[in-house]
């Protein structure tokens, strides 16, 4: 959003281990988990509907990465795979999240 919006400040990087480690995750149920994916997504992808053509073509600086504003809709859902995939491994015996 910030790179879609023109945003030229260069967007920090973060070390995902330490935000899992401090989140408290492991004490909310998988069907919560599930609903707060849900909303998540939901607010993503509504936010997406609204970056128009322009918008798309801009570049920013995300994580000393030079990156178009286009490439991050294509990032978030091979993210959103990626995270799926290991819940399943190490969380779920069945999908919660589809």
């Amino acid at each position: 959003m910030c790179i879609s919006r023109g945003e030229q400040n260069s967007l920090p990087g973060f070390e995902q281990d330490d935000y899992v480690k401090n989140s408290g995750y492991h004490l909310i149920s998988p069907a919560e988990l599930a609903n707060e994916w849900r909303a998540v997504r939901g607010a993503t992808v509504y936010l997406l509907w609204h970056m128009d053509a322009e918008m798309a073509t801009r570049y920013g600086t995300a994580n000393n990465t030079r990156v178009r504003a286009s490439s991050y809709p294509y990032i978030m859902a091979g993210h959103v795979i990626h995270h799926h995939q290991v819940a399943q491994e190490r969380y779920l015996k069945q999908s919660v999240l589809s």
